[in-house]
C-alpha cells in the first residue's frame, strides 16, 4: 500500500493512508471532504470520482 497524493485548498501537498478513511463526501462537483476521524477532515478541491479512484489505487484495489 502507498499513500494517496492530493493537493490541498491551499495548494500544498496532502497523503492520505487509504486505510485511514472514514468516508469521502462530495461538497460540490468540484470540491470534496475526505473524512479521517470524528474531527479530521480535510477538503480536496477535485471531483469525488478522482479522489476516489486515487484512494482505490493507492490502496492496491484499482486497476
Amino acid at each position: 500500500m502507498t499513500f494517496a497524493k492530493f493537493g490541498a485548498e491551499n495548494g500544498r501537498p496532502v497523503y492520505i493512508n487509504p486505510t485511514a478513511v472514514k468516508s469521502v463526501i462530495e461538497l460540490n462537483d468540484r470540491l470534496c471532504m475526505i473524512q479521517l476521524g470524528s474531527q479530521h477532515m480535510i477538503n480536496i478541491p477535485l471531483p469525488i470520482h478522482v479522489v476516489v479512484s486515487d484512494l482505490e489505487k493507492a490502496a492496491g484495489n484499482g486497476n
